[in-house]
């Protein structure tokens, strides 16, 4: 019991202000405990992830597998691969320029690429400080040595990811097309409603097939929080949703008959395109010279530059598309099939074409030579 006479006679306190002091202090202790009890007992997982949210929470895209294209006959033309890749966070890099060549020269010898091309791929997506550039794939051997010196590298992260690969590259570039990094230009033209749906750090088809199908075959990325501390370790991971697979797609294109096609023009500046000409499917769509769209989806930077450069043969030129070309001899098919169709030419007839149309008193040239045309 408290002798509330003696502590009065001795430090001149009141009875009723010490009553009061202690009552206060006595809630003031009540609501700390209370506190302490639902922050460590209660609801410990809430406040350990709200914590985690406080230190640094990144948000990372899971990407979805991308949907396989197949050929009218179910054989498969491109499809995804899971592989292990490098990426490297600017947002977490050092800022200081000195300590950053430092650790990208270390990424570089472990992963033996060229640091140039790894300074190359984050500059051109430097727009981007919080998404992961993708540097290059790597080996599981690349990947624990990466791991192993995590405290080394900060701003570099090793996950999973899917790589596109073409079967048939050579045979299908123009055609299918390739992947690459959405653009920051690509990012300002979406709307409201694809911005749902692409993301700074998205993949998206570049060309053909992959680009008009891209919406279809992407599938919808999930989201994973990952929680750092200030010293830029991993302390925590949540998912927050998961990915989707795109959908597959099957062409009108037979893929022997495209093999063939590119067999008969690869040594030549030309293209080709079969029709069915009872449905209008494309059976077959070949440009030649052509490329390795395999080594554009996986940012072989060095290799578009050679292609997009290269101003005698024009490789990513697709001919059969985007040439201008004058029907010449090719719609006498038609006119000659009408004409022996309905016997109004004899087989065995030659007619001299001078290569000149009359009109009135004047000619007009249409070809360089005098052709002698026999049906």
């Amino acid at each position: 019991m408290i002798n509330f006479r003696i502590i009065e006679a001795n430090l001149g306190i009141s009875r009723l202000r010490l009553i009061v002091f202690l009552l206060i202090v006595g809630i003031i202790v009540s609501i700390v405990t209370i506190r302490v009890i639902d922050m460590q007992i209660l609801n410990r997982e809430k406040f350990v992830k709200l914590a985690m949210v406080i230190n640094m929470a990144q948000q990372i895209y899971i990407p979805a597998k991308r949907g396989t294209i197949f050929d009218r006959n179910g054989e498969i033309i491109s499809l995804s691969d899971e592989i292990i890749g490098v990426f490297v966070i600017q947002k977490y890099l050092p800022q200081n320029e000195a300590q950053k060549l430092v650790v990208l020269s270390k990424l570089s010898a472990i992963i033996d690429k060229d640091i140039k091309v790894i300074l190359q791929n984050i500059e051109r997506r430097k727009w981007d400080l919080y998404g992961p550039i993708f540097i290059s794939e790597i080996t599981k051997e690349q990947a624990i040595k990466i791991l192993e010196k995590q405290g080394e590298l900060p701003g570099i992260v090793v996950d999973t990811t899917y790589s596109r690969y073409n079967y048939y590259p050579y045979e299908t570039a123009h055609l299918m097309g390739y992947l690459g990094a959405i653009s920051q230009d690509e990012m300002k033209k979406l709307s409201e409603a694809y911005k749902e749906i692409y993301h700074s750090s998205s993949m998206i088809g570049k060309d053909g097939i992959e680009k008009v199908y891209d919406r279809i075959l992407r599938g919808k990325d999930g989201k994973l929080f990952r929680y750092i501390d200030a010293k830029n370790n991993i302390v925590g991971t949540e998912i927050a949703e998961i990915p989707v697979e795109g959908n597959s797609i099957r062409l009108s294109i037979d893929i022997d008959i495209q093999r063939l096609g590119y067999k008969l023009l690869k040594n030549y500046r030309s293209s080709l395109v079969m029709l069915k000409p009872a449905t209008g499917e494309i059976i077959a769509l070949v440009s030649s010279p052509s490329f390795d769209p395999n080594r554009l989806s996986i940012g072989d930077n060095a290799y578009f530059l050679s292609l997009s450069t290269d101003n005698k043969n024009f490789p990513l030129f697709n001919r059969s598309i985007q040439g201008t070309y004058q029907p010449g001899s090719t719609f006498k098919l038609v006119t000659a099939a009408t004409a022996l169709k309905n016997n109004k030419w004899d087989p065995n007839r030659s007619e001299n074409c001078t290569g000149a149309l009359r009109i009135g008193k004047r000619y007009s040239m249409i070809g360089r030579y005098m052709v002698l045309l026999r049906i």
